[in-house]
């Protein structure tokens, strides 16, 4: 499940914004690379605004995305019938990944994007759901985070300090009682599904526990 996965232009930008680690460069040389990126989400990375609030990096990733090294590989693949299908339910960068997926028997989607997460569960449950296979899943960077902890490969402290800077990137404190428990229990199924795969045990409550805001 963890042979190929595909991200999207924010996972890129959480790259940027998380000072409490090294998180672009713990991803990349940890975990099982190369990482896929959509012809459409490259575009979307190649803009100005993104350039420009990372300028470092975001010229860094494209070069490796257009050299297609062992690290990012641009990914041109799909299934043509599903992503038609897709573009009536969702937004292009979304539908031309999920295809992407399907193509390259991806099984992973790296998106913060909240409004994709939302939509896909409508997906899944509506009477086209049956168009993406049952292995797919849409998960946060917070999923990357958790499989950096879950290997030992950062300290505990360094994932505790991680965790509360990307609640606070993603406004947590400013969020409604509804809305907060929405973006714990996204992460707590990022943990979980996390260390599934990773075929590592853990209860449900060392789940609520690690995925706390503190």
């Amino acid at each position: 499940m963890l042979a190929r996965i595909l991200l999207d232009t924010t996972v890129f930008n959480y790259f940027g914004a998380m000072r409490s680690i090294d998180f672009y460069g713990l991803t990349v040389a940890h975990l099982p690379t190369p990482f896929y990126v959509s012809q459409e989400v490259f575009r979307e990375a190649n803009s100005i605004k993104f350039l420009i609030k990372y300028p470092q990096l975001g010229v860094d990733i494209l070069n490796k995305v257009q050299l297609e090294g062992n690290e990012f590989r641009l990914c041109s693949t799909y299934e043509e019938l599903l992503k038609i299908e897709l573009d009536q339910l969702l937004d292009p960068g979304e539908a031309e990944s999920i295809a992407q997926a399907h193509a390259i028997q991806s099984a992973l989607f790296v998106t913060d994007d909240e409004k994709a997460h939302r939509k896909f569960q409508q997906l899944r449950h509506s009477r086209k759901g049956h168009l993406v296979s049952d292995s797919f899943q849409m998960v946060s960077s917070f999923f990357l985070l958790v499989l950096l902890e879950a290997q030992g490969l950062i300290t505990m402290v360094d994932f505790e300090n991680a965790r509360n800077e990307l609640y606070q990137i993603r406004r947590y404190n400013d969020r409604n009682e509804q809305k907060q428990q929405v973006l714990l229990s996204g992460f707590c199924a990022d943990m979980k599904l996390a260390y599934q795969i990773l075929g590592i045990s853990i209860e449900s409550e060392e789940i609520e526990k690690k995925c706390q805001f503190l």
